[in-house]
C-alpha cells in the first residue's frame, strides 16, 4: 500500500474546496480509500488503500478526484502538438524498448508542487514500475535541451557526461559504480553491451535512463518554466500510462500539454505513435445488473449523477443498457462490477441501510481442514514448531538451489523476482525458511501444513492445488532413521499402512532417499538433503526432511 505525503493547503488549493482538516481527512477515506495516518502541521501522510490507481499517488490525482466527487470545475486538458520528435534506436528492442515522451510549458512551480512531483515520480518508478525495471521517468528542463530531435539510443560503457548533482564528467561504466543511484539500479542495464541514453540533436547525453539524468537538462528547479518528460521501460501500455498520469500532474498545476513523436525503427518497421493520449475507453453496463448487486433500486437519472462523481462521462441510455467512457486515468477499470463499486461509494456506504437476511445458513468445519488440523496436532505432539511460510518463492529457490529442472507456474505480473512462482513444493521454502534461521539454537524441528500448485491441463484452470505437509530435522546429527521414525508415528496416529521404495532424487543424498507410498498411490518422499543442496542454502548442519500429499491420506 503506498504511502505518500502531501501538503494540506496544496490539496485544499488544486481542489477548490475548504475543507477542516477533520473534514478533508474523512472524504479522502470515503470517496478515495485514501486513510490519513497522520496530520502534522501542513503535512498530511496518507496511506492508499487501492494499490491500483496510481493516479492517486499524487496530491494533484487526489484533488482532481475530490473535485470530480464535489462537482467542482476541471482542468482542461487539451494537448496541442509540439515539434519534438524521438527516434528510437532498433538495437534498444532487447535492452529497453519502449519510450513515451510529453512537453509541459507556462509552468509556475512551487517549492510545494517541485517536491509533489519528485515523490510522484518515485512512486510511480519504485511501486507502478517494478524498481524501475518495468518503468522510470525522467525530467528535463526543455529549455536547456538543443535542438527538436531528441535520440533514444544505445551507447558504449565508456561514453561521457555529468550526471545530477555530479561537478565531473564520468563515463556510463562508471556512474553505475559511483553515483549512488547508479548502484542502485545498476542491476537493471550493467549486463548489457550497450546502455540506454537520450542524446539531444547535437549528441550530447541527456540521461541514461532508468538510471540518471544529466546535470545540466536534468535539474529541474523553481526557474524552470518549460519541461520535458519521459518514460521508459519493458512494458508498452504501462510506460504509456505512467507518462499520461505525470503529464497530468503538471497540467493540475497550471501547465499546457504539448505531445511529441515517437518513431520506431523495429523489425524494418517505422511506427510512429504520438505521446501523450488522454483517451477515455467506452464500455456498456447493464442497469439492471447495477440494482443485482447493489439492490438500491437507482433510476437512469440518480445512476448518471454518481458515475459522473467518480469521473465517468455517461455518453448514452437506451433502454437498460448505460453507454459511458471510462477516463484515461483509470486503467483499474476492468470489470462492470469496478464501475458498480464506484457507484456504491460515490452513493456513499454509510447512507446504505443493512437487510437483516431472510434465510440463513448453519456453518461446520471442513472435513479438509479437520484433517489439516489433526496432523498439526500430531506434528507438536512430537515437539515440532509449526510454520507459516508464503506460497509464492522465485525460480532460484524452487528449482536452482534445489538441483532440480521441475516446472512451475509463472506469475504474471510479479512485484519482485522473488515472489515471481507459485511453489511446487514446500522443501525448497523450508529450506530458505533454514537458512534465515541458522543462528538459531540447534536441533530445529519445523513442519508446515500448506498449499501447493501443479500444473494440470485435466483441470479448468489448468492448475492443481494440493495440501502437503513437510517436516524438516536439522542438527548435527540428523539422520534418514531419524526422519523415518516421525513417519511411522505419524502413520501409526492416522492409522495407515506405508511402504517406502528407493528412489533417486537430485535434492536428496543417493541410497538415503524413498517414496512413500500407501497402497499402490505414492504420497511423498523422505530423506537426508544433498550436501549440495546445503551448500547453496549456506547451512551447515545435515538435514533430513519429509513432504507428503496430504490429499492422498
Amino acid at each position: 500500500m503506498p504511502t505518500i505525503e502531501v501538503s494540506y493547503k496544496e490539496l485544499k488549493k488544486l481542489s477548490k474546496l475548504n475543507f477542516k482538516k477533520e473534514k478533508m481527512q474523512d472524504v479522502l477515506l470515503t470517496y478515495l480509500k485514501a486513510d490519513v495516518e497522520k496530520i502534522d502541521s501542513d503535512k498530511m501522510t496518507i496511506k492508499l488503500e487501492d494499490t491500483n490507481r496510481p493516479d492517486l499517488w499524487c496530491v494533484e490525482g487526489l484533488a482532481k478526484n475530490l473535485r470530480s466527487v464535489f462537482e467542482k470545475k476541471q482542468k482542461d486538458y487539451k494537448i496541442e502538438k509540439s515539434k519534438i520528435i524521438v527516434d528510437v534506436d532498433k538495437n534498444l528492442k532487447n535492452i529497453r524498448p519502449y519510450v513515451a515522451c510529453a512537453v509541459v510549458k507556462n509552468l509556475n512551480i512551487s517549492n510545494k508542487f517541485l517536491k509533489s512531483i519528485i515523490q510522484f515520480q518515485e512512486k510511480l518508478g519504485e511501486s507502478y514500475g517494478r524498481k524501475r525495471k518495468k518503468i522510470g521517468l525522467g525530467v528535463y528542463d526543455l529549455d536547456e535541451i538543443k535542438g527538436n530531435k531528441i535520440k533514444y539510443c544505445c551507447a558504449k560503457p565508456s561514453e561521457k557526461f555529468t550526471p545530477l548533482e555530479f561537478n565531473q564528467e564520468l563515463s556510463l561504466k562508471n556512474i553505475l559504480k559511483k553515483h549512488p543511484k547508479g548502484k542502485e539500479y545498476a542491476h537493471l542495464i550493467e549486463d548489457k553491451k550497450y546502455y540506454p541514453v537520450f542524446k539531444e540533436e547535437s549528441g550530447d547525453i541527456l540521461s541514461m535512463p532508468p538510471i540518471i539524468n544529466s546535470h545540466k537538462t536534468g535539474k529541474v528547479t523553481e526557474k524552470t518554466k518549460n519541461v520535458f518528460l519521459e518514460a521508459t521501460g519493458t512494458d508498452f501500455e504501462a510506460v504509456f500510462h505512467a507518462l499520461n498520469l505525470f503529464a497530468m500532474a503538471f497540467a493540475e498545476q497550471g501547465g499546457k500539454i504539448y505531445s511529441t513523436k515517437i518513431k520506431y525503427n523495429y523489425e524494418n518497421q517505422k511506427i510512429v505513435e504520438v505521446s501523450p493520449k488522454f483517451d477515455s475507453k467506452p464500455f456498456d453496463i447493464k442497469i439492471e445488473y447495477i440494482d443485482k448487486l447493489l439492490g438500491l433500486g437507482l433510476n437512469q437519472k440518480e445512476i448518471k449523477e454518481l458515475l459522473k462523481k467518480m469521473g465517468y462521462e455517461v455518453n448514452k441510455i437506451s433502454e437498460d443498457i448505460i453507454n459511458l467512457s471510462i477516463p484515461f486515468y483509470r486503467k483499474d477499470i476492468m470489470h462492470a462490477v469496478d464501475i458498480i463499486e464506484d457507484i456504491a461509494i460515490a452513493y456513499d456506504y454509510n447512507k446504505i441501510k443493512p437487510l437483516e437476511p431472510k434465510v440463513y445458513t448453519k456453518g461446520k468445519i471442513l472435513q479438509e481442514t479437520i484433517k489439516k488440523n489433526n496432523l498439526r496436532e500430531y506434528m507438536m505432539g512430537m515437539k515440532f514448531q509449526e510454520v507459516l511460510n508464503f506460497t509464492l518463492s522465485s525460480k532460484k529457490t524452487l528449482m536452482e538451489k534445489m538441483n532440480k529442472k521441475d516446472k512451475a507456474i509463472e506469475v504474471l505480473n510479479p512485484i519482485s523476482s522473488n515472489y515471481a512462482f507459485l511453489r511446487n513444493s514446500i522443501l525448497p521454502i523450508m529450506m530458505d525458511f533454514l537458512q534465515k534461521n541458522k543462528t538459531v539454537e540447534f536441533p530445529q524441528k519445523i513442519f508446515e501444513v500448506g498449499s501447493v500448485f501443479i500444473s494440470n491441463k485435466n483441470k479448468e484452470n489448468k492448475i492443481e492445488q494440493q495440501n502437503r505437509l513437510c517436516v524438516i530435522i536439522s542438527h548435527s546429527k540428523s539422520t534418514y532413521t531419524e526422519i523415518k521414525s516421525v513417519l511411522d508415528t505419524l502413520m501409526y496416529h492416522i492409522d495407515k499402512s506405508y511402504r517406502i521404495k528407493h528412489t533417486k532424487n537430485p535434492s536428496f543424498i543417493d541410497g538415503r532417499c524413498g517414496k512413500i507410498f500407501v497402497g499402490r498411490k505414492k504420497i511423498g518422499v523422505l530423506g537426508e538433503i544433498h550436501p549440495k543442496i546445503l551448500r547453496n542454502f549456506d547451512l551447515e548442519n545435515p538435514v533430513c526432511a519429509l513432504e507428503i500429499n496430504v490429499d492422498n491420506l
